[in-house]
């Protein structure tokens, strides 16, 4: 993949080149010759693509070289290997500058973890790694490729001998740092980064477990009882250690079902072990029913090798009175009680008036 980015431009740009291949180890000296030297990038094959001369491109990727042919883009979507415990893994990474200017780049790895919606990200060019990140070195980390050029950059991957089993996710990463100004004029500088992602699973025993807890529902009401909106909040989290996906899905309803609705949500892709996700929807049109029913259910699926575990399933419930209804009878209520008392009050009036008109009628008698 390619970044692509205006010199006018200040805006970070990242980029992680995504896939759940497993790909057989690579050495270096299996592929082309080790070099940092920059060699022709690969040549666009749409017209359209290509800018005007006047314009300045800036464009670069990086991948795992798996190419014998060091002018060809590898045939790998990420860096992607079993090892064991100890086990030193060769490879090397190619830098692809396609754009029409010389660039400065520094390449270097890191740890991978999930944001806060659970989307894949890597720990920024300033943060020390402390997991796969840390485990690989290279050949050479700093260097400026040429327009047009590619270099090959050769990696050594040393697992450590107390490596806990599971998955061990990061990146290796190219970062090439543009100066720009600011909203105030100030000279900054950008990392502009584009990284592929790095997977290694080490070999033993291995656990996979998905769990869905906090959840939680918030119901708005509205004028007719049956159109009030809900919104479902929860927490998925990643209790093995192994990376884990599933599409999540969130039900609403009524008692015995009355009125159930469904929706989908996009999967999780690369929830990591001891990750977590926080997810919410919104629903219309939900009735209340005084107490309505939650539920999440999602089936975990082993990004890496279509592993799957029992489906995982969290319920609870939420306070959702009638309140348009309970009002409309509270005025009934109210209605029916002052009639009542009218009513009362009438009969009371009607039998003072027979007991004071007794004495007259008993002396019209005599």
């Amino acid at each position: 993949m390619n970044l692509r980015v205006k010199p006018v431009s200040a805006v970070l740009a990242m980029l992680l080149l995504s896939g759940a291949m497993i790909a057989p180890f690579a050495y270096a000296e299996d592929a082309a010759p080790p070099t940092t030297e920059p060699t022709p990038a690969p040549t666009p094959t749409d017209d359209t693509a290509v800018p005007p001369e006047n314009v300045i491109v800036e464009s670069f990727s990086i991948g795992p070289t798996g190419s014998l042919d060091p002018s060809q883009p590898g045939d790998r979507v990420n860096f992607s290997y079993d090892a064991a415990p100890g086990v030193v893994i060769h490879d090397s990474v190619t830098v692809y500058n396609v754009g029409n200017v010389a660039l400065p780049f520094h390449v270097y790895s890191t740890d991978g973890f999930n944001q806060t919606d659970g989307t894949f990200d890597l720990l920024t060019g300033d943060e020390l790694p402390t997991d796969v990140g840390s485990w690989v070195t290279f050949d050479a980390q700093d260097l400026t490729i040429p327009a047009g050029k590619q270099a090959l950059i050769p990696i050594t991957i040393t697992v450590p001998a107390d490596a806990s089993p599971g998955d061990h996710v990061g990146g290796i990463v190219a970062s090439s740092p543009i100066e720009g100004k600011n909203d105030t004029g100030q000279i900054i500088t950008v990392d502009r980064r584009v990284g592929a992602k790095l997977y290694i699973r080490v070999t033993g025993t291995l656990h996979a477990e998905l769990a869905v807890t906090q959840l939680n529902g918030d119901y708005s009401h509205a004028l007719n009882p049956l159109g009030g909106g809900a919104k479902v909040s929860f927490r998925i989290e990643n209790r093995g250690d192994v990376r884990l996906g599933g599409s999540p899905v969130v039900t609403v309803s009524g008692p015995f079902g009355f009125g159930e609705q469904s929706i989908d949500l996009p999967p999780l892709v690369d929830l990591l072990p001891g990750e977590t996700a926080d997810l919410s929807v919104d629903f219309d049109d939900v009735g209340a029913w005084f107490i309505d029913s939650v539920s999440v259910e999602i089936t975990a699926v082993g990004a890496t090798e279509n592993e799957s575990v029992d489906p995982v399933r969290g319920e609870s419930s939420m306070f959702a009175p009638p309140i348009t209804l309970l009002v409309v009878l509270a005025l009934l209520v109210a209605l029916w009680l002052w009639l009542r008392s009218r009513r009362q009050r009438r009969a009371d009036a009607q039998s003072d008036g027979d007991q004071s008109n007794e004495p007259e009628n008993a002396l019209s008698r005599s």
